[in-house]
């Protein structure tokens, strides 16, 4: 299987297999925790992506198996290194763009954790968002 390389290509890949997830975690300086966690049924495209983001100094977890055994995920969840990740992918983001730079934005401490809660309500009404988060 051929290695990402570019920024471009991983972030054509998290627009289309990917996600930012949050969730509350009142123990932390910001109250909602950002992830951005990557999805795949192909260890070997998972850890691909592992590979390219540990080579730039981004943190990630281990690749693990979902529970349902249906496919493979790997989630960038430590403080720096969703910025750093987000903002190497935001410029070539199509369809989760506005979610990333919401996300980017909240953790800039330029929006609230409400704000970026209804930006990604938007998204969901608006169809670009399967799920919330």
């Amino acid at each position: 299987m051929p290695k990402y390389t570019t920024w471009e290509q991983l972030s054509g890949y998290f627009d289309g297999d990917g996600t930012i997830y949050f969730s509350d975690t009142t123990n932390q300086p910001y109250k909602l925790s950002v992830s951005l966690v990557f999805v795949d049924q192909s260890v070997d495209q998972i850890r691909n992506v592992r590979d390219f983001l540990r080579l730039r100094g981004i943190r990630t977890s281990n690749v693990l198996k979902r529970s349902d055994a249906s496919a493979y995920e790997l989630a960038v969840s430590e403080f720096n290194s969703v910025k750093d990740t987000l903002r190497h992918m935001l410029p070539h983001l199509c369809k989760k763009a506005i979610e990333a730079d919401a996300a980017l934005d909240y953790y800039e401490g330029k929006i609230t954790g409400n704000q970026l809660v209804a930006i990604f309500q938007e998204e969901v009404e608006a169809g670009r968002r399967e799920r919330k988060a």
